[in-house]
C-alpha cells in the first residue's frame, strides 16, 4: 500500500483524502495531514491519520507521495524544505 501525505486541508484536499480512504485509488491510502487549522485537525480525525504541524513531522511518516493543496508560495517553501522536486 502506497502512503500519501497531504499538505493542506481545504475543500479539494478533503475530497482527495476521503477518496483515498475509500479506496477509490487502488493501492493508495492517506498517511497524514500537514496543517495547523481546525479544519486540518477535523479532517485528520475523520480519516484516522496523524495531524502534523510541520513538514518534518509529515516526512517522519515516510509517505511514498506528498500531495500539496496549498497556494504556490507555500508549496514551494515546503518542497524546498523537504528537498523534494515539483512536477
Amino acid at each position: 500500500m502506497k502512503q500519501v501525505g497531504l499538505i493542506g486541508a481545504g475543500n479539494f484536499a478533503g475530497i482527495i483524502a476521503r477518496e483515498l480512504r475509500a479506496g477509490s485509488v487502488p493501492g493508495c491510502a492517506p498517511a497524514g495531514i500537514l496543517g495547523t487549522s481546525e479544519r486540518a485537525a477535523a479532517l485528520a480525525e475523520e480519516l484516522g491519520v496523524p495531524l502534523c504541524q510541520d513538514i518534518e513531522a509529515l516526512l517522519t511518516l515516510q509517505p511514498d507521495f506528498v500531495f500539496m493543496f496549498v497556494p504556490i508560495d507555500a508549496a514551494l517553501s515546503a518542497a524546498l524544505r523537504a528537498d523534494a522536486a515539483l512536477y
